[in-house]
C-alpha cells in the first residue's frame, strides 16, 4: 500500500499539472522555435524577397513597400499612399503636409506627414505637378512653378513644358507674347517663330499708351482697356499716361485741366489744374478773385497767404501782385501737413497763422490715421500678419490678434495657433504631441488593459493620461484615448489568475478587453494527503481555487494489515497490543495472514 500513500504529483505524467498556467506557457514557448523553423520553407513572403519600393505619395498596400521610416497610410480620399514618418518636436514635412498622429491613418499611432487637404502630392513649387497619386503629373523642376507639363513653351532657352526639348514649337511666339520695349512702351507678337530666344516674323502690335493685358509686361497681348472690373487702373497704362474712363491718355502738363493727382505730369492737381504747388491755374481768371483783390493761400504747408490783385504766373500758380500778408485764405479745409501715422493738421483760417507742426504723441487711436494705432503714447503703423499685438486694433484691416500675433483668421478652433515658429500670422495646426495652449485635457485609461505578457498571470489597467500628458494630433484635434492609452504604463491590478488553478484566456487583457482567467477544474486531477487509514483524496481545483486536503484522524493500531494509527507502518506494535490475550492464557502474534497462538 506504500504506493497508495504517495500523492498524485509523484506519478509519471502528473508533473505538468502542478501549475497549469505556467507550465502550459513554457511548453508553448519551447515548441515555438521549432514551429518557426519548420514553417520557414513555406513562408512565401520570405522566399519571394523584399517587396518593390514605392515613393512618397505613391500607391501602396503595406508599410514595407514604403521603406524605412515611412508608412502606408489611409488618405481622406479612400486611397492608400506612402507617407513619411516625422518627429512632432522637429517636424520636417514637405510643403503642403503636416506632422500628424491620426489613429484612422493606419500608421500604428506613429506621427506621419499627411497632406493638408485631399491631394497627396510632393509639390514644392505649388504648381500641382510633382510626385504622388494626387498630382496632375510629374514635374521636371519642382522649384519653378513656371516649369511643368501643363505650361506653354516660352522662347527663352528653357524647357518649360518638361518634354526634354527646348523652345520647340509652338512657343509663345505663336500663341502670343507681350514684352517691354525698353523705352517705357510695350509691344506684342503672335504667329511668329522662335530664333535664339527671340521672337521673329509674325504679327507685331504696338501697345501705344497701354501696357500688356495684365499690367506691365504680364500677359500675351496688349491691353485695349484700362478699366478692370469697373475701376480705372493706371497700371494698365505706361508711366507717361493715366486711365480715364477705360482709355489711356497722356499725362497733363502744368496748366492743364485735371480731376486727380494721377492726371498730372507733376503728380499734383489743385483747383482743377496741374501745377507743382500752391493754387493751380491756366490763366488769371482761374484764380480766386479772377484778377481782383482777394486773399490767396500761397503756402499750404506753412498756412501762409497774402491779399492783393491775383494773377496766374508762368508756373501756372496763382499769386498776388504787391500783396500784403493775410493768411485767412488758408482755412480749415487746407491740409498743411500729412503727419502720417498721426492725423493730418490743417490751417485754421485766421489772418496771421503760425506754421503748424505734426503731433509727436497720442493718448488714443482716434489721434492716429486709420492704418495706425496708439501704442505706448505713439502712433504706430498697424502691423501686418505675423506682427506682435495685444489687441486686434494693433493689426492691419481684416486681421485678428490671436496668440499675441496679427493673424489672418480668428483661429479659435481646437489645436490651432497663430504663433507657431515659422508660421506666425497664419492659423496653423499645432504639431502632433504638442499642446502650446493647454487645450487638451487628460482622461481616464481605466478601460484599457495591459498584461498577461511573458507568462504573467496578472492583468493591469493602463495609467490615466494627465493634463500635461494630453496633446494635439497635428490635425486640429486632441489625441484620443484610443491612441494614447495603449502607450501608457501599467496601472492598477485588474485581475490576478491563480497560479495553480487558473490560466489567462488568450486575447484578453489587451486593448479595451479586460483580462479573464480560465478555471482549471478537472475531476480527474486530484491531490492526496495523510498516511495509512488517514489518507484522503480531493479534486485539486474547484471554482479556480486550490482545494484544501485534510487527513483523517488516526485510530488504535490493530492486527488487520492496515496502518490504523497512520504512522506509515501497518500492524506495528507489540503482540499483546495487537493481539490481546484471551481466556486460557494463550497469547497471540500478528502475522500477515491472521493471529495465531505464540509458542
Amino acid at each position: 500500500m506504500a504506493w497508495g500513500c504517495a500523492s498524485n504529483s509523484s506519478r509519471p505524467g502528473d508533473a505538468g499539472e502542478t501549475d497549469s498556467g505556467v507550465d502550459a506557457n513554457v511548453a508553448t514557448d519551447s515548441a515555438q522555435p521549432d514551429a518557426n523553423v519548420d514553417a520557414a520553407p513555406e513562408d512565401a513572403g520570405f522566399d519571394a524577397g523584399p517587396p518593390d519600393m514605392v515613393g512618397l505619395c505613391e500607391a501602396c498596400e503595406e508599410h514595407e513597400e514604403c521603406g524605412p521610416g515611412n508608412f502606408c497610410a489611409n488618405l481622406s480620399t479612400g486611397e492608400k499612399a506612402c507617407v513619411a514618418g516625422c518627429n512632432p518636436d522637429l517636424p520636417s514635412c514637405a510643403r503642403g503636409f503636416n506632422c500628424v498622429i491620426d489613429f484612422m491613418a493606419g500608421t500604428d499611432g506613429n506621427a506621419v506627414c499627411l497632406p493638408v487637404g485631399e491631394a497627396c502630392c510632393i509639390d514644392e513649387d505649388a504648381d500641382e505637378y510633382g510626385q504622388g497619386i494626387g498630382c496632375l503629373g510629374p514635374d521636371c523642376d519642382d522649384e519653378d512653378e513656371g516649369q511643368n507639363p501643363g505650361v506653354t513653351e516660352i522662347c527663352d532657352g528653357i524647357d518649360q513644358d518638361c518634354d526634354g526639348v527646348v523652345d520647340e514649337p509652338p512657343t509663345d511666339c505663336v500663341s502670343g507674347r507681350c514684352t517691354a520695349d525698353g523705352d517705357g512702351t510695350f509691344s506684342s507678337i503672335s504667329g511668329g517663330t522662335c530664333e535664339d530666344t527671340m521672337c521673329a516674323d509674325g504679327s507685331f502690335t504696338d501697345c501705344l499708351l497701354f501696357t500688356c493685358v495684365d499690367g506691365g509686361d504680364v500677359g500675351t497681348t496688349c491691353a485695349t482697356s484700362c478699366n478692370v472690373a469697373g475701376v480705372d487702373e493706371d497700371d494698365r497704362c505706361i508711366e507717361a499716361a493715366h486711365c480715364d474712363v477705360g482709355a489711356c491718355i497722356p499725362d497733363v502738363p502744368n496748366g492743364g485741366m485735371c480731376d486727380e493727382d494721377s492726371d498730372c505730369e507733376a503728380g499734383r492737381c489743385d483747383n482743377g489744374f496741374c501745377c507743382d504747388s500752391g493754387t493751380c491755374c491756366s490763366e488769371t481768371s482761374d484764380c480766386p478773385g479772377g484778377g481782383t483783390v482777394t486773399t490767396l493761400c500761397d503756402d499750404a504747408m506753412t498756412c501762409q497767404g497774402s491779399r492783393g490783385e491775383t494773377t496766374c504766373n508762368d508756373d501756372f500758380q496763382c499769386e498776388t501782385l504787391a500783396g500784403i500778408p493775410d493768411d485767412s485764405a488758408c482755412d480749415g479745409g487746407v491740409e498743411a501737413r500729412n503727419c502720417d501715422p498721426y492725423l493730418p493738421v490743417f490751417c485754421d483760417g485766421t489772418t496771421n497763422q503760425t506754421p503748424p507742426s505734426c503731433p509727436t504723441s497720442c493718448s488714443g487711436d482716434g489721434q492716429c490715421i486709420d492704418s495706425a494705432h496708439c501704442e505706448g503714447g505713439l502712433c504706430i503703423p498697424d502691423r501686418p500678419a505675423g506682427g506682435v499685438c495685444s489687441r486686434s486694433a494693433d493689426c492691419q484691416g481684416g486681421l485678428f490678434c490671436v496668440d499675441g500675433r496679427c493673424c489672418t483668421g480668428t483661429c479659435d478652433g481646437t489645436c490651432e495657433a497663430c504663433d507657431l515658429p515659422g508660421s506666425e500670422g497664419t492659423c496653423t495646426p499645432v504639431p502632433a504631441m504638442a499642446d502650446v495652449d493647454n487645450e487638451c485635457a487628460g482622461f481616464s485609461c481605466g478601460s484599457y488593459y495591459g498584461g498577461f505578457v511573458g507568462g504573467s498571470d496578472s492583468c493591469f489597467t493602463r495609467q490615466n493620461v494627465s493634463d500635461s500628458g494630453a496633446a494635439c494630433n497635428g490635425a486640429r484635434a486632441c489625441i484620443g484615448p484610443e491612441t494614447l492609452c495603449p502607450l501608457q504604463p501599467l496601472g492598477t491590478l485588474q485581475i490576478d489568475c491563480n497560479n495553480t488553478c487558473q490560466s489567462p484566456v488568450a486575447g484578453t487583457c489587451v486593448g479595451t478587453n479586460p483580462g479573464i482567467c480560465r478555471d482549471l477544474d478537472d475531476v480527474a486531477d486530484t491531490v492526496s494527503c495523510g498516511t495509512g487509514e488517514c489518507q484522503r483524496t480531493v479534486q485539486r481545483c474547484v471554482g479556480g481555487t486550490p482545494s484544501t486536503c485534510s487527513p483523517g484522524a488516526p485510530s488504535v493500531e490493530t492486527c488487520n494489515t492496515l496502518d490504523d494509527d497512520c504512522d506509515g507502518t501497518p500492524d506495528d506494535g507489540s503482540g499483546a497490543a495487537l493481539c490481546p490475550p484471551v481466556t486460557g492464557g494463550l497469547s497471540y502474534m500478528c502475522t500477515a495472514v491472521h493471529s495465531q497462538p505464540s509458542s
